[in-house]
């Protein structure tokens, strides 16, 4: 027996304890990181296949839920990672609504020739 206390002699016992994994990666995050990633790919099948607009607006509004949790979610995170995806995809869904509304125009003006 040495005389040590119990535990790691160098630890602070003042210090507050350290669980879980990164300091801003809460589940809350996590979940709102995962409603974006969801609302950015229906927005992305709802440009593509069936109405432009409608994907449109859902791919601005997966865009803004993505840069909210972008806004808190430490770097390296995988509430991070999931909202820097869905950003990514809101983007893309926006671009495909945009598509597709000017190929309706176009066809609409061609078929009233």
């Amino acid at each position: 027996m040495s005389g040590q206390p119990f535990g790691d002699p160098k630890a602070n016992p003042y210090q507050a304890p350290q669980f879980g994994g990164m300091p801003g990666d809460s589940p809350e995050l996590l979940s709102q990181a995962n409603s974006a990633f969801n609302l950015a790919l229906g927005a992305m099948f709802v440009a593509f296949c069936c109405c432009g607009p409608i994907g449109l607006v859902m791919g601005v509004v997966a865009m803004n839920n993505a840069g909210s949790v972008l806004a808190l979610a430490s770097p390296g995170s995988e509430a991070n990672s999931k909202a820097s995806t869905a950003k990514i995809l809101g983007i893309v869904a926006i671009v495909l609504g945009v598509i597709q509304m000017a190929g309706g125009v176009v066809s609409t003006v061609i078929n009233s020739m």
